[in-house]
């Protein structure tokens, strides 16, 4: 199972994979398999890191994984490399082979505002803008710097999805639930209940 743009949440039971790798959540020992640097996680010795931008593509053969994990990190990709990005996705799933992600959920993000819902800006705002009401007084301002605080390139709602993944190939595209999943057994690794994401995240599964 890949772990693919895992950021800072390093999972057991995956390969993480990341352009950047801080020294902080790795140890000093490495491995390069196939011209990547693999860094061993310090404390938990079945646990890595795989060095490397996946806007240069995924490493791995065709048809050659069963699972593909991604959180938060697609909507950093723009347009076009979130486009490439679904067709390694794809090139590298087996038959049968599922992909599953989570993103920053735009039509919950546009419900909220449109119905005035300041708990939901509130909540965002104490927990990812540093409570700052002086700069982020209004919904509107919390929900920019929501969209373009952290270098997201695009937003995405279910439809968007559906369409982007169709026009890939991909098959039985649905939504799932928060830490909850048939097929990845320590999906809580990844998707754990006390997380903050699941209160803006849009889940997704779809298959090979």
């Amino acid at each position: 199972m890949y772990h693919v743009g895992c950021g800072p949440l390093i999972a057991d039971g995956f390969l993480n994979i990341d352009h950047e790798v801080k020294r902080s959540r790795s140890s000093s020992k490495t491995t390069s398999i196939a011209g990547y640097k693999l860094y061993a996680v310090e404390g938990r010795p079945s646990t890595y890191i795989l060095q490397h931008d996946l806007r240069k593509g995924i490493p791995a053969a065709t048809d050659s994984l069963e699972v593909i994990y991604h959180s938060h990190f697609f909507e950093h990709l723009t347009d076009q490399e979130g486009i490439a990005f679904l067709a390694e996705c794809h090139r590298c799933l087996a038959a049968g082979g599922l992909m599953r992600f989570a993103v920053p959920d735009f039509e919950l993000w546009c419900g909220n505002y449109v119905a005035g819902n300041s708990e939901f800006f509130n909540w965002y705002r104490s927990t990812y803008l540093n409570n700052n009401e002086q700069h982020y007084k209004t919904n509107a301002l919390v929900f920019m710097g929501m969209l373009y605080n952290w270098g997201h390139r695009m937003a995405y709602d279910y439809p968007s999805l559906v369409e982007r993944l169709g026009t890939t190939g991909f098959t039985k595209i649905r939504r799932a639930d928060w830490a909850v999943s048939g097929k990845i057994s320590n999906i809580a690794s990844v998707e754990g209940l006390e997380s903050e994401r699941r209160m803006e995240s849009l889940v997704v599964e779809c298959t090979k």
